[in-house]
């Protein structure tokens, strides 16, 4: 039903996702690791530029009403306040997009994490600086675990965001 909705938006960025199953911690058992086949053919699979479409349309309230974009937005957003960022060892800033940025800056984000991928997609707003997104997904169990790299990205991005 989901995969049928993102395709009649029409948008070329989804032509080719499937965002059919649920999310994981420990892996899908029973039938649903079944239905994700033999060769995983039927996982979820999103690109970078179809993530950031769908966040930016989330955040401009284009691909679902008003009200339930701003649910999702207010769902997304995070503080980057170092206390409360301290208290939620979970939180999706540190060691994500969100963790290279001032504290000036506003973040509505999702980040993915498991034992072998490190994603995020972030909308962000700076002082004086058009907003921009930015959507990151890194492969394999040394970039998962690297919790400078997205950090690292987001600081880059910033820093060309100010010589514009």
């Amino acid at each position: 039903m989901i995969n049928r909705y993102l395709q009649s938006l029409q948008w070329a960025e989804l032509e080719t996702v499937n965002v059919n199953q649920k999310t994981w911690c420990d892996g899908a058992y029973g039938r649903e690791r079944a239905f994700l086949g033999d060769l995983l053919e039927n996982r979820n699979m999103l690109t970078t530029n179809a993530t950031a479409r769908l966040l930016h349309s989330m955040i401009g309230g284009v691909a679902v009403s008003a009200a339930r974009s701003h649910a999702m937005t207010t769902l997304l957003r995070r503080s980057l306040d170092p206390i409360q960022l301290s208290a939620d060892p979970e939180n999706q800033v540190t060691g994500f997009l969100g963790g290279g940025l001032p504290s000036t800056a506003q973040l509505w984000s999702k980040a993915g994490l498991m034992s072998r991928v490190r994603h995020d997609a972030a909308y962000v707003e700076l002082p004086n600086a058009r907003p921009f997104v930015v959507v990151v997904f890194t492969e394999g169990v040394e970039h998962s675990q690297n919790e400078a790299i997205l950090p690292f990205i987001s600081q880059q991005v910033v820093a060309a965001i100010d010589q514009l």
